[in-house]
Order: C-alpha cells, then structure tokens, then sequence
C-alpha cells in the first residue's frame, strides 16, 4: 500500500495514497533494453557485461525487505552445495532445444539433458 501519492515518471498518470500496487515478477526481467530476454546466456551476469548493475537490482527471486523468504539463505547454501557436488561428479550434455511453458513463471516443458558420471 502506497504512504504517499505517486506520480509516474514520463506520465501523466497518479496513483493515490492507500493504493495497493503489485508487480509481475515475470516481467521484470522482460524488459526492452534487456538484450534477448528469452535466450539462456550465462554471460549476461559476468562482470563485463554494461547491463549488470541493473540487472542485479531488478533480480529479487525471495522477494525483499521485512517480508522476505525466512529460508533465503538455507536455499541459497543448498543450490550452492548440490551444484558444486552435481558439477564435480558429472559430465552434462543437453540433448535438443528445450522448449518452455509459461505462467506466472516459466518452466522447461520438455528439457533433456544427457549426464555421465566422472571418473575421479
């Protein structure tokens, strides 16, 4: 809910106080001076990229402030432990374009993946 009226900017359009605003979190990242938005590039997030800073604070998977996800950091240390393990002991091969389904977010609808155990 809005504490003070807000004015768009490059608009003439105001939004009152008490106001309740929402926002599409699947759009954030969608914008119009992201380049290619739909295309998988790990690059976009090295710190060569000019669109990095911008696209740091538009990234907020647990949401932010005091409502927060109260297990951010238990996920965050879990995706690093599994990936790191997963990397170690396996070769990845994608087999095929994956295709996607798109809701309120999007999800890989038919994605394959090939993958072979390491010989350590």
């Amino acid at each position: 809910m809005l504490k003070a009226d807000v004015k768009l900017p490059n608009s003439d359009i105001l939004l009152p106080k008490g106001s309740f605003v929402n926002t599409n979190l699947y759009s954030i990242m969608r914008s119009n001076w992201i380049d290619r938005p739909d295309d998988f590039i790990p690059e976009r997030w090295a710190s060569s990229n000019p669109q990095l800073p911008a696209l740091k604070e538009m990234l907020i998977p647990f949401s932010h402030g005091k409502r927060s996800c109260i297990g951010m950091n238990l996920a965050k240390f879990q995706l690093r432990y599994v990936a790191a393990n997963l990397v170690h002991y396996f070769d990845f091969e994608l087999v095929g374009e994956p295709t996607f389904e798109y809701f309120v977010t999007f999800k890989p609808d038919e994605l394959m993946i090939k993958f072979k155990e390491r010989q350590l």
